[in-house]
């Protein structure tokens, strides 16, 4: 409220000074971030720093979607498997590899479990598009072993 202030801001988690980026037009703020701004004059004593944290959550997106769950864990099997994969964030589409490759959108799409008959490492990505912007999670994977099969 102080005529003539500059606002100087940050949205990293620093604090801001007279040097931090000076606020001219509205900040987009795209993920969680805290936005602190301190307003400065000369002559005067600079005013405290005021902070605002910003949940972003567009449309039930916040930020990336959650990491890909494996139905079955890494290990050494006798028979082959048979693994689901999912995200708890609706919406997300998952990609995955089997040949060690890091998925990318690029990978095949899941759509429905996966036979696990030979020994392979199966990575996997979720991927989620808002607003024009693509976000993904962290990969995880799992190793199977299959030793064989069970004869009856």
């Amino acid at each position: 409220s102080t005529t003539g202030a500059t606002i100087h801001y940050t949205i990293d988690g620093t604090t801001p000074t007279a040097s931090s980026k000076v606020y001219s037009k509205p900040v987009t703020v795209s993920y969680d971030q805290t936005l602190k701004a301190l307003a400065v004059k000369d002559g005067r004593v600079n005013s405290s720093v005021t902070s605002s944290p910003f949940d972003v959550n567009i449309y039930g997106v916040k930020g990336a979607p959650a990491a890909v769950q494996f139905s079955v864990k890494s290990g050494t099997y006798l028979v082959g498997q048979t693994v689901t994969l999912s995200s708890a964030t609706s919406g997300a589409v998952i990609h995955y590899t089997a040949d060690w490759s890091e998925p990318t959108e690029s990978s095949p799409i899941y759509k429905t479990p996966l036979n696990v008959s030979k020994t392979m490492t199966i990575k996997a990505r979720a991927f989620i598009t808002t607003l024009g912007s693509t976000y993904s999670s962290p990969v995880t994977g799992e190793n199977y072993q299959i030793k064989g099969t069970v004869v009856q």
